[in-house]
């Protein structure tokens, strides 16, 4: 039945681009829509990951434990629920040829680059924009945000909001995405050309370069939907706002500011706290954190993040487990006398280098999963935010389905994809269909 509806959205948005058809160019073929129907009243859908430490940030030299702040990193671990209202999502990217008509027509605008990744790096294309006699099947690369909500607004549709983006991505929460497999992990973050995946996904040392879309791999999700792993980053509705998954009461000059090379940090505001006590945690007359359960952590002779230290030593590489296991013990002593419902994260304080593990705030609740995130107080930032992997993106776990990244300007590797609301046209066609 999944290919039957696609057909019929392919007939039906294939009418909405001949309007108005450029001179002298044939509308390209329409994209197969993949309808998604969220069921909130039983299995609320999860956005974020709570797991600390991705891509084993934190490391351990010597005597010395590093967990370097990374802001876009922990803002990801802030995990919420959301209801998510039915919608349709484009089966593949946005190809060249696609936006080429549009850009023809006057619509669309032309992308800021002609090629297609980073000179420097493997599985870059020199002339790809300008041979669309051999990339017209191919993600189309370096369109402005505006260009690309004007191209799905073109077609009746619209960006996809991140939670569209990692619901699609997640396949609807009811599967582990594939580059987490750990066979495929291994191909990717090393030789694959050695391995059975070898171009069967446009990632880390798997990728060849670009590919065509909708090319048989391992790139799709369980609901039929290709390319949101690898091949190109792709472009979401949302505003920049390192706080978006936190309550917008959290999000003020109250709990966190700024500093002039955009760095955020918490101003640890008493009022995340129940109780301030020496038995749990609390602060000393320069606002660092103290207490029993910051010692057990971190300062006590026989502290937990010493015994990861000496486990380092021991068997290398399993130290960041062990510091995992111990912030998690930290936030289990630290949460009696934190208000409930706020998460730990390990951030930024103010005046301090690196991060500490601290309570951020409480995660967001009733959000709409169709109305992109309009960004406002400190954790701002100018563009919007991009996810997914790209073809010369080198590691598996900078593609996990939970990264975010605020993009300004368009890049060689970033593209996008288009998705429909649950009472377009489009998509109510698409869902009869599948029925």
């Amino acid at each position: 039945m999944l290919l039957d509806s696609t057909r019929f959205s392919f007939i039906v948005v294939t009418v909405s681009l001949c309007v108005g058809c450029a001179d002298g160019l044939a509308p390209p073929d329409a994209t197969p829509l993949i309808v998604l129907t969220g069921d909130a009243s039983e299995t609320p859908f999860t956005i974020g990951r709570r797991a600390p430490f991705p891509c084993k940030r934190a490391k351990i030299s010597g005597q010395t434990i590093q967990l370097p702040n990374s802001d876009w990193v922990e803002s990801e671990r802030i995990e919420h629920s959301v209801a998510v209202a039915t919608f349709c999502i484009d089966q593949h990217e946005v190809t060249l040829g696609q936006y080429r008509h549009c850009h023809l027509r006057g619509t669309c605008g032309r992308p800021r680059f002609s090629n297609a990744g980073n000179d420097d790096q493997p599985g870059f294309v020199a002339r790809y924009w300008s041979n669309p006699d051999k990339y017209a099947s191919y993600p189309v690369v370096g369109v402005v945000w505006e260009d690309a909500q004007a191209y799905c607004r073109f077609r009746g549709g619209r960006l996809p909001t991140e939670i569209e983006w990692e619901f699609a991505a997640k396949s609807r929460g009811r599967a582990i995405p594939i580059i987490e497999e750990s066979s495929l992990q291994v191909s990717i973050d090393g030789d694959c050309a050695s391995a059975s995946h070898a171009g069967q996904i446009a990632l880390g040392g798997c990728s060849n370069g670009p590919s065509a879309v909708q090319t048989p791999g391992l790139d799709i999700t369980q609901d039929g939907v290709f390319g949101l792993y690898g091949n190109v980053a792709e472009w979401t509705a949302d505003e920049s706002d390192l706080l978006a998954y936190c309550e917008p009461e959290y999000r003020s000059e109250m709990y966190f500011k700024r500093d002039r090379t955009g760095v955020i940090s918490s101003t640890f505001d008493r009022s995340l706290f129940t109780q301030l006590s020496g038995q749990c945690i609390d602060l000393d007359e320069n606002e660092a954190v103290i207490g029993d359960c910051y010692a057990r952590l971190h300062t006590n002779p026989d502290a937990c993040n010493q015994s990861c230290i000496t486990l380092e030593a021991e068997r290398p590489g399993s130290g960041t487990d062990c510091l995992i296991s111990c912030l998690r013990e930290f936030e289990m002593c630290a949460e009696n006398c934190v208000d409930a419902e706020v998460d730990f994260l390990c951030g930024q304080l103010d005046g301090y280098d690196g991060c500490r593990p601290m309570p951020w705030c409480k995660p967001r609740e009733n959000r709409q999963s169709d109305s992109p995130h309009v960004a406002n107080g400190p954790g701002q930032a100018s563009g919007h935010i991009v996810r997914g992997g790209h073809f010369q993106m080198a590691r598996s776990c900078n593609a996990r389905v939970t990264r975010r990244r605020s993009v300004i300007e368009a890049e060689s590797t970033l593209g996008f994809r288009c998705v429909f609301d649950g009472s377009s046209g489009a998509c109510r066609a698409a869902q009869r269909r599948a029925n």
